[in-house]
C-alpha cells in the first residue's frame, strides 16, 4: 500500500533493512514497486499529468494561479471581482455583433458582458455573441429600447435573463425625449411630497384657463386685466371694485385722444367737410390719425364719447351749422346749430359712440349754410375734438 487513503504514505512490509543483514532481490524488489506506485499516484508540478479525482484543500488556498482563459480554467479573485466578460470586435447599431473570449458554450441566466457600442441605436435592437445567435437587448424588463439608449462610445452591461439581454445602463440619461413617459402615472399630491419649496395645496393646474380656487393673489408688477369679472360697484360703496366686463387695454389705460387744426380751415357752404385735425395734444396707443385720414380707430369695442369744439372766425346770424361723425365712410351722428347773431362763435357737441369692432373708425365733418365760405380758428381750445372708450 502506497498511501493509506489519508496521504500518509508507509514504507512495505521487510522495511527499513538492518545493518549487516543480506537484502533480498524480493525485499528490493517490493520497495521499489510500492515507491514506483505512489510517485504515479503524485501530481506532476510540470503538469505532465492529471488529477484523476477532486482535491480537498482542507481550508488552504491555491495561491500564485494565473488569470483563466479557458472556461474549465480556475479563475482568479481578481477575475472575480472584475465581474463580467469584455465583449471585442463589437460591430452594428441595431443588429449588433461581438465576440466573447472565451466562447460559452451557450447563453445561461444570469450571464453578463460589457461591451463599448459602435454607434447609436435607432430603435428596436439585438445582439449577437460569438455567434451564439440574436438576441433582443430591452430595458425596464420586456422594453424595447428607444432611439438613443445605446450611445457611441459609451461601455453598456447587458445581462441575460434566459430569454433576451437587458440593458442595465441607457443612454438616455438626460431624458431628453419621452422625458416621463417611462415613469408610472404620478398625482399631484405625490409630485407636492418630493418638492421642498412648493405653496399652496390641491391639484396641479395646467393649461392656458386655469380655474384657480380661492388663491390668495399678491400685488401684481404688471398685466392686463381683459375679460375680469367682479363685484359691481353699488352707490355708497366707496371701495376698489372690477366693474364686471369693465374694459382696460393692455397698457392698463383706456383709448383716448385730443387733436386740433394746426391752421385756419376754410369750410365750403352747403358741403360736409372733414376736420383735418393735423396736431394731436394727446394720444394714447396711437389710435388718431392725424397725417393722412384724420380719424379715430379705437381698436377695441365697446362704449365712447366724442366731444367736438368749433370755433367760426365769423358766421351769420339765421344761419346753420351740422357737426357730423362718419363712421366706417357713412354718417353716424350729428348734430344741428342754428346761430342767432352775425359774429365770431363757437360751438361744441358730445357725442356716444357704439364701437361694434376692433376695426371701426370713425371721422368729423362740418357743414354750414351761410352765403359765404367761411373759416375755422386753429389752435388747442379752439376748433378741436377729443374722445375716449369707456366700458
Amino acid at each position: 500500500m502506497a498511501f493509506n487513503g489519508s496521504g500518509t504514505y508507509s514504507l512495505p512490509a521487510g522495511q527499513p533493512v538492518v545493518t549487516g543483514t543480506t537484502i533480498s532481490s524480493t525485499t528490493h524488489n517490493t520497495l521499489m514497486a510500492d515507491i514506483q506506485t505512489a510517485l504515479n499516484l503524485c501530481l506532476n508540478r510540470d503538469g505532465q499529468s492529471a488529477a484523476t479525482s477532486d482535491i480537498p484543500m482542507g481550508t488552504n488556498k491555491l495561491t500564485g494561479l494565473k488569470a483563466g482563459t479557458n472556461l474549465t480554467d480556475a479563475g482568479t479573485l481578481a477575475q472575480i471581482q472584475n465581474g463580467l466578460i469584455e465583449l471585442s470586435t463589437v460591430a452594428g447599431t441595431d443588429t449588433i455583433t461581438a465576440t466573447s473570449t472565451p466562447t460559452p458554450a451557450a447563453y445561461a441566466a444570469g450571464q453578463m458582458f460589457g461591451f463599448i457600442a459602435a454607434g447609436d441605436n435607432t430603435g428596436a435592437a439585438t445582439i449577437n455573441i460569438s455567434s451564439l445567435g440574436a438576441k433582443s437587448i430591452t430595458k425596464l424588463g420586456t422594453t424595447a429600447l428607444a432611439a438613443g439608449d445605446i450611445k457611441s462610445g459609451m461601455v453598456h452591461v447587458v445581462r441575460y435573463d434566459g430569454s433576451r439581454f437587458q440593458l442595465i445602463n441607457l443612454g438616455n440619461v438626460a431624458l431628453t425625449t419621452n422625458t416621463l413617459s417611462q415613469f408610472a402615472a404620478t398625482t399631484s399630491a405625490q409630485l407636492a411630497g418630493v418638492l421642498s419649496d412648493e405653496t399652496g395645496s390641491g391639484s396641479a393646474v395646467f393649461a392656458n384657463s386655469p380655474t384657480l380656487v380661492t388663491p390668495a393673489l399678491g400685488t401684481a408688477a404688471s398685466g392686463a386685466m381683459d375679460n375680469c369679472t367682479g363685484a359691481t360697484q353699488t352707490s355708497g360703496d366707496n371701495s376698489t371694485k372690477l366693474a364686471t366686463t369693465a374694459y382696460a387695454d393692455a397698457a392698463g389705460t383706456r383709448k383716448h385722444f385730443s387733436a386740433y387744426l394746426s391752421s385756419a380751415q376754410t369750410i365750403s357752404v352747403g358741403t360736409d367737410t372733414k376736420l383735418q385735425l393735423a396736431t394731436e395734444e394727446y394720444d394714447v396707443d396711437a389710435t388718431f390719425d392725424s397725417v393722412t385720414n384724420y380719424r379715430w380707430t379705437p381698436g377695441v369695442t365697446g362704449h365712447g364719447l366724442v366731444t367736438i369744439n368749433l370755433k367760426w372766425n365769423s358766421f351769420d346770424g339765421g344761419s346753420f351749422s351740422k357737426l357730423f361723425i362718419y363712421k366706417n365712410g357713412s354718417t353716424h351722428k350729428h348734430v344741428d346749430y342754428v346761430s342767432g347773431v352775425t359774429s365770431a362763435q363757437g360751438f361744441s357737441a358730445t357725442f356716444s359712440l357704439n364701437v361694434t369692432n376692433a376695426s371701426d373708425y370713425f371721422e368729423f365733418y362740418v357743414y354750414q349754410s351761410t352765403t359765404l365760405n367761411r373759416g375755422l380758428v386753429a389752435g388747442n381750445g379752439e376748433t378741436q375734438v377729443s374722445g375716449f372708450m369707456m366700458a
